[in-house]
């Protein structure tokens, strides 16, 4: 097998799998979260104090630090109560909703 029929057999599986609509939905549901949390950090940038969001948004990504004291920091912070609420809700429903809909790929990193 020549590499002209290697790309041509890999260019008719790419076509193939592009055709099914199974493929797309996989695609959404892999790529809508990244894509929801960008918008929301574009949103946090443009319209927020985000030099105190962020910081906030990712300390709630290591495992000792919880909503139960990360909230009280972006508070003591200067942060409206609702907005540090809002935020590590947010930053809670974009990690859940990825892990719901990709469990099968979860699965396998460890």
């Amino acid at each position: 097998m020549t590499s002209i029929d290697k790309f041509r057999a890999l260019y008719i599986d790419i076509q193939r799998k592009l055709e099914d609509p199974d493929f797309w939905v996989f695609l959404f549901k892999l790529t809508f979260p990244f894509a929801a949390a960008a918008i929301f950090i574009a949103f946090v940038y443009a319209f927020l104090d985000w030099e105190k969001i962020y910081p906030v948004m990712a300390a709630y990504f290591f495992p000792p630090l919880g909503k139960e004291s990360v909230i009280p920091a972006g508070i003591a912070a200067g942060l409206h109560p609702a907005v540090a609420a809002a935020s590590v809700a947010f930053v809670e429903a974009v990690v859940g909703l990825f892990i719901v809909w990709n469990f099968d790929l979860s699965k396998k990193y460890p």
